[in-house]
């Protein structure tokens, strides 16, 4: 990038507004080299569980909260842990995953996420870094890697400004999708809310992905995650996780409880 596009870069970012504006300027410049969209973390140095997490995939990586600490056994946050400035392969860490983590990048595969790169962005007591996923296009991800330097000054500064701009505020669940250990996890309208605060008086709130609401509908027709899984075409594992999120997302403890919710706010109709 030379000096002039990055210093009109630079002025884009200055000029936006919102988070979802500081997102746009960054999507179009990533998308321009193979990208695809993008979810980044930002930590204090042995504090994970205080972490930043802003991403242009909300239904996505929104609700990560909600199946518990997924900080705690993450290989790419593991990998930028280590205090690593070098970008790498996203698809380099799956097989370092463990159970649990597998099953979140079985569902980024299922989302078409499962090639990108990883552009550390780590510095100043923190470590953290932006994670852009590869376009779908033939040699996408080879051509994102042939950018890798100026994609990480992008990261920096998208890291840099979002996390400015966010001081004082509230996650606005579209971009910024937690602000440490106090943040509100996934999307408002998915009707989430701080620890203990009450709930409205209807259900409208109520919001499942297109894929939970399958998973939760043959659950109420008496199938197995087994069977499910054949059914469409997924493996037991993340079956398993679409119907974790369902239940934290309808806040029940049983998937018959979450059966029961769905079909009263009418998000399954078996």
């Amino acid at each position: 990038m030379s000096q002039l596009a990055f210093e009109t870069t630079l002025d884009a970012f200055q000029q936006a507004a919102t988070p979802r504006a500081l997102s746009s300027v960054f999507e179009q410049h990533a998308a321009r080299r193979g990208a695809r969209g993008y979810v980044g973390t930002s930590h204090r140095a042995n504090d994970r569980a205080d972490i930043f997490l802003i991403t242009s995939l909300p239904d996505v990586f929104g609700s990560l909260d909600e199946t518990g600490p997924w900080w705690d056994d993450d290989p790419l946050l593991d990998r930028v842990d280590t205090g690593l400035l070098t970008p790498f392969g996203f698809e380099e860490e799956m097989p370092k995953a463990s159970a649990y983590a597998a099953m979140r990048f079985d569902v980024m595969r299922e989302a078409g996420l499962g090639r990108g790169r990883v552009l550390p962005t780590s510095g100043g007591g923190c470590f953290g870094g932006v994670l852009l996923f590869a376009d779908t296009a033939v040699g996408a991800a080879a051509e994102l890697a042939a950018h890798d330097k100026e994609l990480q000054a992008l990261s920096v500064l998208l890291q840099g400004f979002l996390t400015a701009f966010s001081l004082g505020r509230e996650p606005d669940g579209e971009v910024v999708v937690r602000l440490g250990s106090d943040a509100v996890s996934g999307r408002g309208a998915a009707g989430m809310r701080r620890p203990g605060e009450a709930r409205g008086t209807t259900d409208t709130a109520l919001r499942l992905t297109p894929r939970e609401q399958d998973c939760l509908t043959w659950v109420a027709l008496g199938k197995s995650a087994e069977e499910i899984a054949v059914i469409l075409g997924l493996s037991v594992h993340t079956v398993r996780f679409h119907l974790r999120r369902a239940m934290a997302r309808l806040e029940t403890r049983t998937q018959a409880q979450a059966v029961a919710v769905a079909l009263r706010a009418g998000l399954i109709t078996p």
